[in-house]
């Protein structure tokens, strides 16, 4: 059966989790929120790319990536996805469809049969810096990867980074990160058939939702009535997705220094995504 796997991402503070919001709303669709075992240190693009062993991948997915997956989902679904990923079950699908002979086919098969414990039609995957691996997510999946990346204008991303407990807080350090996370996805953007990817400015979602989500669930092939959106797109407001400072308060030679260092970058996506 042929599969589409839908993933989300971007840097962070860029709107992934009010639209994650409206992902889990709809009746059909598992939305599975940050289980990081796709891009952390040791996870299943590590894995793919060769850079971690099978049996070491196996380990860090019982041991560690199994709990981040389950708390997170936990907060959607329910308590009864305890007994869903239990380390048994874990165990028995890692064994089931990893064999490391080809490890690209094996991210695929691992990541269906993880996801498809809860039966629903369609599931949704949203991890921020998975963005930083496209092209690995299109080696397991080929054209049935559908991959939307949100961004959002650099200076509010780091006005909304000062209130949370994650991230820069200091100009260099928010250069250097933005940077980093933005290259290497243009890399791997085109490294990517475009028709696998959307870009999608959050200034846009929050400007037009009932627009942009009709277009993004187009995108996902997940069938939504239009009643359905206008209903949820009230959840998506610039009031419900910025939670920190506006980059207006921002001083002058900050805004100056994200600027000058991350605009043309932030211009290039932009006009990726027209």
């Amino acid at each position: 059966m042929t599969v589409t796997a839908r993933f989300v991402g971007g840097t962070g503070r860029c709107g992934t989790a009010i639209l994650g919001a409206v992902l889990a709303d709809h009746p059909e669709t598992t939305y599975f929120r940050e289980p990081r075992f796709i891009n952390d240190p040791g996870g299943l693009a590590d894995y793919v790319q060769g850079r971690v062993t099978l049996e070491a991948f196996q380990r860090r997915m019982v041991r560690q990536f199994r709990k981040n997956l389950v708390n997170k989902l936990e907060t959607i679904e329910g308590p009864s996805v305890r007994d869903t990923y239990t380390p048994a079950v874990i165990e028995a699908i890692l064994s089931e469809t990893m064999d490391g002979q080809d490890r690209a086919e094996d991210g695929r098969r691992f990541i269906q049969a993880l996801f498809s414990q809860i039966e629903r039609p369609y599931w949704v995957e949203k991890t921020p810096h998975t963005v930083r691996y496209v092209h690995v997510l299109y080696q397991m999946f080929d054209r049935q990867m559908h991959y939307l990346h949100l961004i959002r204008e650099p200076k509010d991303v780091f006005a909304s980074l000062l209130c949370q407990g994650w991230g820069p807080k200091r100009v260099p350090a928010f250069i250097n990160w933005y940077t980093a996370i933005m290259s290497d996805a243009s890399i791997a953007f085109q490294q990517t058939p475009r028709q696998c990817c959307k870009v999608v400015e959050m200034e846009h979602l929050v400007a037009n939702p009932c627009n942009v989500l009709s277009d993004i669930f187009a995108f996902f092939k997940i069938p939504a009535e239009p009643g359905w959106i206008f209903d949820v797109s009230k959840k998506v407001s610039l009031q419900e997705a910025h939670i920190g400072r506006y980059a207006s308060e921002l001083s002058r030679d900050a805004q100056y220094a994200i600027d000058r260092a991350c605009g043309e970058l932030y211009i290039w996506w932009k006009e990726w995504g027209q």
